[in-house]
C-alpha cells in the first residue's frame, strides 16, 4: 500500500446483492453518496456495467460544484465494482483514482471495503495535498456509509 492509497471499510446487515444494489441503482445512489456538507448528487448519466460510465454533480455549502466522472472497469454482481475515477471542482481537475470496492458477505451480513488508489493532479489547488486529499476521502466515504447504513436499517 503507497501513501496514495486509502482504504475504508465498513460492514452492513444485509445481504451482498442488497448492499450492491444500493451502489449501482442511480435511484438508491443519491440517496447516500452524501458527504457532509454537500447537497444530494444530481446523477447526469449511469450505466453500471464493465464498460460503462457515471457522470454525478455534486455542489458543496461554500458554492464550489465537484463532478465525478466513472469509467467502470469491472462490475461483478454482487462481490465486485472497479472503476476510475476524475474528481473537477468549478471545471478543474484535482483528482484521479482507481477504486475498487468489494462487496464480502458472511452470515447475512457484507462487509464493504473501498481501495482508492489516488493520483494528484499537477496544478491542483495547493491545499489540497495528499494528507488533506486522504483525510477527506475517508471521511466523506465514512459520512455516505452511516447514510446506507440508515437507509439498509429502513428496509
Amino acid at each position: 500500500m503507497s501513501d496514495y492509497t486509502v482504504v475504508v471499510a465498513r460492514t452492513f446487515d444485509a445481504p451482498s446483492a442488497l448492499v450492491f444494489k444500493m451502489w449501482t441503482d442511480p435511484e438508491h445512489l443519491v440517496r447516500w453518496v452524501i458527504p457532509r456538507g454537500f447537497a444530494p448528487p444530481i446523477i447526469e448519466h449511469m450505466d453500471a456495467r464493465t464498460g460503462g460510465s457515471l457522470r454525478m454533480r455534486m455542489n458543496y455549502s461554500d458554492g464550489n460544484v465537484y463532478l465525478s466522472k466513472w469509467s467502470f472497469v469491472e462490475v461483478t454482481e454482487p462481490e465486485r465494482i472497479i472503476y476510475d475515477e476524475v474528481c473537477d471542482v468549478n471545471g478543474a481537475t484535482f483528482h484521479r483514482a482507481r477504486q475498487t470496492v468489494e462487496f464480502a458477505e458472511a452470515a447475512g451480513k457484507t462487509t464493504i471495503s473501498i481501495r482508492g488508489e489516488i493520483e494528484l493532479v499537477p496544478g491542483r489547488d495547493p491545499r489540497l495535498t495528499l494528507e488533506a486529499m486522504r483525510t477527506g476521502w475517508s471521511d466523506g466515504w465514512n459520512d455516505n456509509f452511516d447514510k446506507l447504513e440508515a437507509l439498509i436499517k429502513m428496509r
